[in-house]
């Protein structure tokens, strides 16, 4: 079981039940979960999404009233996707394998364990943006090259050869294709990434197998579309190219002795287009001017690729970084001690306004000032947990006023309006008053509630009282369960993470 794999067949559970979801996004919510690749960061993941789902274990012979597709856990510890149809079902395995199975064969294997998900109700085509370029880009040169040079034997087996380095590069990055990742798993004498990553298909200090197979074959398709073809100039190309085809297997078969089947391919197309020369009138013509031009399109490709390259492997390793980071950030048990260290605040005397459960297990004390710019952030994170149907019996929220004194009073009269809003109208509206203060014009906001007396009561003098006594001067802070919570570490939002945690913690 992979990582890589596990994900795949998340993605597959979604695109199957008709979600739209950035594979990017998706694989950085997995991969940066403390527990992946386990089912729990599966379902955590997919709560974080707003996808209902469900793990459970069912009778054998209720088979027949799951879904259409599911996860489902086998005896050998594997997870694999199920698509059931009416001949039997279909298996899409961690060892990108797909199998058919019968009902009995697969209640053979099976542990009765299923996590499934909620169809999705919108109807949506999921395809990737890169998807569409790649089809543009090709419907795009197939025109010129049918049109403009009729398009060759030599310029298909380049344009073959281009798609077949970029997934070796794929791998030499280490960026997922599924299908290199199947023809690299034929059997136990392949291994492609053992080759690729070999030393010794580094050439120069510099060029990988990969880098020099992308520029030979991206400098025959440009030629090839640009300049056409030139019949002395293509035959020393690719004579020049059967050293490194040789020494790439015997490589492979004397000294690592292993296969890789993608180097394989590259090799093979390489040699069919020699082969193809033979289909070409021969014409020993040396065109000065062809092989300048030649020259300097192979000689610019090589240059942009290799700046590209350095790049691109900057932004993957930043991506790297990005999961561990993620991965520590999302650590409970590194989380609660960071919280447990700071004193505990007490706030049980104070009349807050609250919103939320009536008994509940999480308490979040909000430290707000109207006129505080950083505050409207934490109320809008605020809200977005209240508004969570799955914290409603576990959560509340209490907002604490300290306007600091800002010369006009305005930030006190602001706070006075809304603790009376709250006193004599009730939650609903105040939680109105305060959303439509700090997101909505304040000069509206005046107006519409420029009836609601703005004198300083007792309730604001106790909030004023209650941060001077503890010494808190500034606002927006927040105190979960007493604790202030670590804003220089986490965000508020980042509460998401640790709620099912720190629910279980209070259970105990």
């Amino acid at each position: 079981m992979s990582n890589i794999s596990r994900y795949n067949l998340v993605y597959k559970l979604l695109k199957a039940n008709g979600y739209a979801v950035n594979r990017r996004e998706l694989k950085l919510e997995l991969f940066s979960h403390p527990e992946f690749p386990s089912l729990k960061a599966i379902t955590d993941t997919l709560d974080r999404i707003d996808i209902e789902n469900i793990v459970v274990n069912i009778p054998k012979d209720s088979i027949s009233k799951l879904p259409n597709t599911f996860m489902a856990s086998l005896k050998n510890n594997e997870i694999s996707l199920v698509k059931k149809n009416t001949n039997g079902l279909k298996l899409y395995t961690e060892k990108f394998k797909t199998q058919k199975k019968s009902f009995l064969e697969f209640n053979n294997e099976w542990t009765g364990s299923i996590l499934a998900i909620e169809k999705s109700k919108n109807k949506t085509t999921i395809k990737h943006k890169l998807f569409y370029f790649l089809k543009a880009f090709i419907f795009l040169i197939s025109i010129i090259a049918i049109f403009k040079y009729n398009m060759s034997a030599m310029f298909i087996l380049s344009f073959i050869g281009l798609a077949i380095s970029i997934m070796v590069l794929r791998k030499e990055l280490g960026i997922f294709d599924i299908f290199s990742q199947k023809i690299c798993s034929l059997n136990e004498k392949i291994n492609c990434n053992l080759v690729i990553d070999s030393q010794k298909t580094v050439f120069f200090n510099t060029l990988s197998l990969g880098d020099l197979s992308l520029i030979f074959f991206m400098s025959s398709v440009v030629i090839n579309l640009f300049l056409g073809f030139n019949y002395l100039f293509y035959s020393i190309f690719l004579i020049l190219s059967l050293p490194i085809i040789l020494y790439t297997i015997y490589l492979q078969a004397v000294i690592i002795k292993k296969w890789c089947s993608l180097c394989l391919l590259i090799s093979l197309t390489t040699l069919i287009m020699i082969s193809f020369l033979s289909l070409y009138n021969y014409n020993w013509s040396f065109d000065i001017q062809y092989w300048k031009k030649s020259i300097l399109i192979s000689f610019s490709i090589l240059i942009a690729w290799l700046y590209l390259k350095s790049h691109l492997k900057k932004y993957i390793h930043l991506i790297k970084e990005q999961y561990s980071y993620l991965k520590l950030k999302r650590d409970f048990k590194l989380f609660d001690s960071v919280l447990s260290s700071d004193k505990k605040f007490i706030s049980n005397s104070l009349n807050k306004i609250s919103f939320g459960a009536s008994n509940p297990k999480i308490v979040i004390d909000a430290i707000t000032n109207p006129l505080c710019s950083f505050c409207k952030d934490s109320f809008n994170s605020y809200k977005v947990l209240l508004d969570n149907e799955k914290y409603k019996s576990d959560l509340q929220i209490n907002f604490i006023f300290n306007p600091i004194n800002d010369g006009i009073s305005l930030s006190k009269e602001i706070s006075a309006k809304v603790l009376n809003i709250y006193s004599n109208f009730g939650k609903k509206a105040c939680f109105e008053a305060m959303d439509m203060w700090f997101n909505s014009d304040s000069n509206k906001w005046q107006k519409k509630y420029s009836s609601v007396s703005g004198m300083r009561n007792i309730d604001l003098e106790t909030h004023l009282n209650w941060c001077e006594t503890n010494k808190i001067s500034y606002s927006p802070l927040t105190l979960l369960n007493g604790h202030e919570y670590p804003i220089t570490h986490y965000q508020i939002k980042d509460i998401n993470y640790f709620i099912e945690e720190l629910l279980a913690k209070r259970n105990q």
